[in-house]
C-alpha cells in the first residue's frame, strides 16, 4: 500500500527536464510532490482529468494490462444507471493515456469486500461513512451486497471542514495567528500541540471541542438524511481518513473503525474484488493498494 499527495504540478522551461516528469496533454507534470507550484484537485471534473496522469505516473510499476480506479459513491451509482458516460469516459482516457483497461468501483461501498472478508463485520445491514478531506461517502448496503441508499457530501463536510470550521476557530482563542495552511493544521491537529518559538502550546482540549461538535453536526446531518430516505441499518462502519479523527462513540450497534490504514479500505475493498492494482484518487491523497489478478469474485 502507498498513499501519495493528491498534488500536481505542471513543468514550464528548463523545469520540464526533471528527473521523474511524466507527459501528459503536451506538458511535463509532476505528480505527488507538494510545491508552491502545486495544482490540487478541487471537484469531480478534476479527478476525471487528472485520473490518467495519476495512472501514468505508476505505470511501470502496474503488472497487470487492467487497473481499478474509484468514483464517489453516489456519483457511481447514478452514472451507473444512466448510461455509464462518466464511467466510459474515465476508462476511455485511462485506455488512450496510458493502455490499461479501467474497471471504475464506487467509493465506500466498494470496502464491504474487505470488512466482510476479514470479519471486521458480519455480512448485515451495513452503513458505511467514508470520509476523505473534501467528500464524505454514505452508503448502506444489505448483507447480499445490494445498494439500499447512497449520498455523497462534497465540499460540505470531511476532513477539510473540521480542520476549517471547527479546529481553526478554537485554535484562535489561545493562538490568533494560527496558520491557515490545511497540512500544517492538519499536523498539528493529529500532533495535539504547537511548537511556537521556546514554548510548545497542548491544543488537546481545542482538538476535543473541535471533534466533538464537528461530530454532532456529521452524525446529525446523515441521520436524518436516512431517515428523510426512510433507511435504516443494523451496523456501521466509519473508514477513509476521517477514521482518525473520531472520537468513542456511545452505541450498541456493531461497528468497525480501524484504528490504522483506514484510508486505504477503499483501496483493500477494490483489490479483494479484482486482483488488480486499485487506485482511490481522492481530492487529499492518491491511495493505492498493488495487485495482481485475482479470477474470484463476488457480489457488487
Amino acid at each position: 500500500m502507498e498513499k501519495i499527495p493528491s498534488a500536481f504540478e505542471r513543468l514550464t522551461g528548463n523545469l520540464s527536464k526533471k528527473e521523474g516528469s511524466i507527459e501528459f496533454e503536451g506538458y511535463k507534470w509532476l505528480v505527488g510532490k507538494i510545491s508552491r507550484n502545486s495544482i490540487y484537485p478541487i471537484d469531480l471534473q478534476d479527478l476525471v482529468k487528472y485520473y490518467p496522469l495519476v495512472v501514468k505516473s505508476i505505470l511501470d510499476r502496474i503488472q497487470d494490462d487492467s487497473i481499478a480506479v474509484s468514483l464517489p459513491a453516489e456519483t457511481y451509482f447514478e452514472d451507473n444507471l444512466s448510461g455509464k458516460r462518466l464511467i466510459n469516459l474515465i476508462s476511455e482516457n485511462i485506455k488512450k493515456e496510458t493502455g490499461k483497461s479501467a474497471l471504475v468501483l464506487p467509493q465506500g461501498a466498494i470496502a464491504l469486500q474487505e470488512i466482510f472478508t476479514q470479519g471486521y463485520l458480519k455480512p448485515d445491514k451495513t452503513l458505511v461513512i467514508d470520509g476523505g478531506f473534501n467528500t464524505i461517502n454514505i452508503v448502506i448496503a444489505d448483507e447480499t451486497g445490494d445498494i439500499l441508499y447512497t449520498r455523497t457530501y462534497f465540499n460540505e463536510f470531511g476532513i477539510r471542514d473540521l480542520l476549517e470550521n471547527y479546529f481553526k476557530p478554537e485554535l484562535k482563542v489561545k493562538y490568533p495567528e494560527i496558520t491557515s495552511n490545511l497540512q500544517k493544521l492538519k499536523e498539528i491537529f493529529l500532533q495535539e500541540e504547537i511548537d511556537v518559538g521556546l514554548k510548545i502550546i497542548d491544543i488537546k482540549n481545542e482538538k476535543n471541542l473541535a471533534l466533538q461538535s464537528f461530530i454532532e453536526t456529521l452524525f446529525s446531518r446523515i441521520l436524518k438524511d436516512i431517515e428523510r430516505a426512510g433507511e435504516s441499518f443494523r451496523q456501521f462502519t466509519i473508514i477513509g481518513g476521517l477514521s482518525y479523527y473520531v472520537p468513542e462513540i456511545e452505541t450498541n450497534k456493531p461497528n468497525f473503525i480501524p484504528k490504522e490504514n483506514g484510508e486505504f479500505f477503499t483501496g483493500l475493498g477494490m483489490k479483494r474484488y479484482t486482483g488488480l492494482t486499485s487506485i482511490d484518487f481522492g481530492f487529499g491523497d492518491i491511495k493505492i493498494v498493488w495487485g495482481r489478478r485475482w479470477v474470484k469474485h463476488t457480489h457488487i
